[in-house]
């Protein structure tokens, strides 16, 4: 079994830190926190303001493909585009499998990666 620390504690900063964000932008902000997702979304033509998040752990497919289905539904109801976040490791061994296919199928379209996120690289050594 993984250990998934460090992708829940990515996930769990990242709709946390998003919600400020969002919300300092737009204080009318969708920032809704649903059955396996977080909605980041200030509607805004910079498309980093506007995102949903997937929050479970464990996904199977079944459930991915549901969860991808409800996040294109809330983005096409937005005015402005943005992103969908997911942690892959938060998915299970055949949902992380099916994760393009099931995504295309849903209507959305692979942006790009976000990988590496998490690190201990404290302290930083002196710039030489």
């Amino acid at each position: 079994m993984r250990d998934l620390t460090d992708p829940i504690e990515s996930m769990e900063q990242l709709a946390a830190v998003w919600r400020v964000m969002v919300l300092d932008r737009d204080p009318r902000a969708d920032v809704r926190d649903l059955p396996g997702m977080a909605v980041r979304w200030a509607d805004c033509r910079f498309a980093f303001w506007n995102c949903v998040t997937l929050t479970e752990h464990g996904t199977t497919a079944g459930l991915l493909k549901q969860r991808l289905n409800e996040v294109a539904q809330i983005m096409r109801s937005k005015k402005c585009p943005g992103f969908l976040w997911v942690f892959e490791d938060l998915l299970d061994d055949e949902a992380r499998a099916g994760l393009g296919d099931a995504a295309e199928r849903a209507g959305l379209v692979h942006a790009f990666p976000g990988t590496g996120m998490a690190g201990d690289v404290l302290p930083l050594p002196e710039p030489a």
